[in-house]
């Protein structure tokens, strides 16, 4: 083989080489956005997990008057539904 080939065909594979790493580090990239995103979800998801279980001992409170269950009753609903909504976007990254 003559060096002119020789030559070619290692400028080919180095440029192979350069590109399959190119591609693994884009990948790694890729991947640790993910993780990121998968952590800020989870701590997102924190807040209301916390929310819901003082609105509940609130709501078993023997000394909780029947005017305020109603009101912390919605509010439980409603933050239920935001942990909800954070939890099917948990699921939505992990698959």
């Amino acid at each position: 083989m003559d060096s002119s080939k020789k030559k070619q065909r290692r400028e080919t594979l180095r440029h192979s080489l350069w590109s399959q790493g190119k591609a693994l580090q884009s990948e790694a990239k890729a991947e640790r956005r993910k993780i990121a995103k998968l952590q800020e979800i989870e701590n997102a998801i924190a807040t209301p997990e916390a929310d819901l279980a003082n609105l509940g001992a609130q709501l078993e409170s023997p000394f909780v008057n029947p005017k305020e269950v109603a009101v912390l009753g919605k509010e439980y609903e409603r933050v239920q539904m935001e942990m909800d909504e954070k939890l099917r976007e948990w699921e939505r990254m992990q698959g």
